[in-house]
């Protein structure tokens, strides 16, 4: 039986997975690194905000992929699409306090060059997160309709 996900379609997933892999863990100490020359209360809550981000969102891509990996399965259960779903609620309020205590990105006057690439970098992840959850709520949408459909 072939999956109902398109391979160009997980590829797609993948690419945004893998951007995420590769850049949060240097995001961290470059948070903490800009908090601690910042010193201020600012700093030190978006430095707390993406330790926080961290482990939830790498944590649900792991769990993301290994339910991929398993996606020719039908035991994709209602029980694990909703917690998926709610992984990327989590993830999504995060972000958005994250954009808003970083106002929206943009370096503070008297920024060092950590501070500045921490913003810069930040609203990459930002725009590859906000895609890649885009693309996983439709591809969990079009699969419950064809998976329903088939039944």
């Amino acid at each position: 039986m072939r999956s109902p996900v398109a391979p160009p379609t997980l590829h797609a997933v993948a690419n945004h997975h893998d951007y995420v892999w590769a850049r949060l863990p240097f995001v961290v100490p470059m948070a903490i690194a800009a908090a601690r020359r910042r010193g201020d209360g600012t700093a030190y809550e978006l430095a707390r905000s993406i330790v926080e981000l961290q482990p939830l969102l790498l944590g649900h891509l792991d769990r993301e992929e290994a339910l991929l990996a398993h996606r020719a399965s039908a035991s994709v259960t209602t029980r694990v699409r909703d917690g998926m779903h709610a992984d990327h609620l989590a993830v999504i309020a995060l972000i958005d306090h994250i954009r808003f205590v970083a106002a929206e990105y943009q370096a503070r006057a008297g920024a060092d060059p950590t501070e500045s690439a921490l913003y810069l970098e930040l609203a990459r992840l930002d725009g590859h997160i906000q895609a890649q959850i885009a693309l996983e709520e439709h591809l969990m949408a079009w699969r419950q309709g064809a998976l329903g459909s088939a039944a």
